[in-house]
């Protein structure tokens, strides 16, 4: 089934040279969740070359959830104090409607440096999402 969702996000990094790891909390709307939480503590980001994965849950307001394992690059425009990024997603699972979720997309967004390791943020996914489950 199409899969699209658009998150606000709230980050903070560890501010570590070269690989930076962030956490990302956001809230958003997505179909077929509805209103949903998206999280990560595990994203990296090379600082040298804006290469950056990360494993985010996404939660439905029922408790069901997907996971999906992104990778992507980011780009910082340093005198604006900002970041844009785009990339892919894979889902590699999830729990109760969504055990067993598989398939694909792409996503892109941007974020602020509202301090020097933390800021504001948002991001959009495009694609679909299988499951052997139903996905009522």
């Amino acid at each position: 089934m199409p899969f699209n969702a658009a998150f606000t996000t709230v980050f903070v990094g560890e501010g570590n040279f070269p690989i930076d790891r962030i956490t990302v909390l956001g809230q958003g709307q997505a179909i077929p969740l509805g209103t949903a939480t998206a999280a990560t503590t595990n994203q990296l980001v090379n600082l040298q070359t804006g290469e950056a994965t990360a494993t985010y849950t996404f939660g439905a307001a029922n408790g069901d959830t997907f996971v999906l394992e992104e990778k992507f690059q980011s780009t910082f425009d340093q005198m604006a104090g900002r970041v844009t990024f785009e990339g892919t997603y894979v889902v590699t699972g999830g729990t109760g409607r969504f055990a067993g979720a598989t398939d694909s997309g792409t996503l892109s967004g941007s974020a602020v440096f509202t301090g020097p390791n933390d800021g504001i943020g948002s991001f959009t996914l495009l694609g679909t999402i299988s499951s052997p489950g139903s996905l009522k």
